[in-house]
């Protein structure tokens, strides 16, 4: 569904406006979450557990991403050796 009208968006259009969205999805969300988190590795699967670590994976990423980390594999490796680190980020 769009609000253009048919004369500024053709079906080729329209559907590179939908690839180009649902890539971004992709790579910036689904992708993060499986890689740097090992989302795909967990094994959570009763009740409201696993929507509660997918909140919490959220957080950690839209944190990291607010304080202008780029590489979140990165970022999770260098605050995962320093707990001190990780705890002024939490309280920041």
């Amino acid at each position: 569904m769009t609000n253009l009208p048919q004369q500024h968006a053709s079906r080729r259009e329209l559907r590179h406006l939908n690839r180009g969205y649902w890539g971004a999805i992709e790579n910036g969300v689904h992708r993060v979450r499986g890689g740097a988190l090992r989302e795909d590795a967990c094994q959570a699967r009763k009740n409201h557990l696993p929507r509660i670590l997918a909140l919490f994976a959220n957080l950690a990423l839209s944190i990291l991403r607010l304080l202008g980390k780029t590489n979140i594999a990165d970022a999770m490796e260098e605050l995962s050796y320093s707990l001190s680190s990780a705890l002024a980020l939490a309280v920041r």
